[in-house]
């Protein structure tokens, strides 16, 4: 469960103002109109927060203090009872003792600003909107590097890698195998879109096109290689962990990789479609 933590610092700051604007008061004075409201306010916030953040002692404590707000009603809900200043501050400690009791036993994850810059992002709206399947693994790989969960953040690197890969090779025409794509080992992936891609693409003769085509597909499946050996291979089968560091480095890799794969290619493209549309590479 993660939030702001502003929104915790601005809840605390209002409810100490509140008290604080009371003290300046007589403790026996009744409660003005606009501090009830003020104040009804004030907790009825904090009982969002409650249910938002399972914090049940103080949703008791606000619920009790002025009941279950009334959507139907105009205004601030009112309290159960007239109050007098003194009960109001009363109110305000005891549910702040409240929050106190209810958090102690919580840990907070402090995120700095270049982490929840990664958080619930994916690798951009170009990769997102045409590999959609994949951005679901890329925004985990974020999640992931922004927790400090580094060797996590690389292993849905890799699962979204596959996806792209898999689409490819449905893009290169690449025919159906006894098992489904799902199923087959990265290896031979990579070798039916290395195979299945240069018959076609050496039919166009020599143009730009087919430069571009070679180009394309070389650095594609060069970095398919490398991901295979160089990190699916470590992270799946356990012969090693990442930091922070190495974790970004294959994240910014994956990120290339992927934002190259969208110049050409996405999820949906048709079998074959890649390598029998020369003006892809035009």
């Amino acid at each position: 469960m993660l939030c702001n933590l502003k929104v915790f610092v601005t809840a605390l700051e209002a409810l100490g103002a509140r008290r604080e604007s009371l003290h300046a008061r007589s403790p026996d004075d009744a409660l003005p109109r606009d501090d009830e409201i003020g104040l009804a306010t004030t907790f009825y916030n904090w009982q969002l927060l409650s249910k938002q953040f399972d914090l049940p002692t103080c949703l008791a404590t606000t619920v009790k203090l002025i009941g279950r707000w009334d959507e139907s009603r105009t205004g601030a809900s009112k309290f159960i009872a007239p109050l007098t200043v003194r009960e109001a501050i009363g109110r305000i400690s005891e549910f702040d003792e409240n929050f106190r009791y209810d958090t102690q036993a919580r840990r907070m994850f402090l995120m700095g600003r270049d982490k929840s810059a990664l958080f619930n992002t994916g690798f951009g709206p170009l990769v997102d909107s045409l590999f959609s399947a994949d951005s679901v693994e890329l925004s985990e790989a974020n999640n992931c590097c922004a927790v400090e969960r580094y060797t996590a953040s690389v292993f849905h690197c890799m699962r979204g890698v596959e996806h792209g890969l898999r689409s490819l090779a449905v893009a290169v025409g690449a025919p159906a195998q006894k098992l489904p794509f799902e199923y087959e080992e990265w290896n031979k992936l990579i070798d039916m879109v290395d195979c299945y891609w240069k018959s076609p693409v050496a039919q166009w003769g020599k143009s730009k096109e087919q430069v571009n085509a070679r180009q394309f597909f070389k650095r594609i499946v060069a970095d398919l290689h490398a991901f295979k050996d160089d990190v699916r291979n470590l992270v799946m089968h356990t012969r090693g962990d990442y930091d922070e560091l190495s974790a970004r480095s294959v994240l910014n890799r994956t990120r290339e990789w992927f934002l190259l794969l969208a110049e050409k290619t996405n999820e949906n493209m048709g079998h074959g479609q890649l390598v029998m549309d020369r003006t892809l590479f035009s």
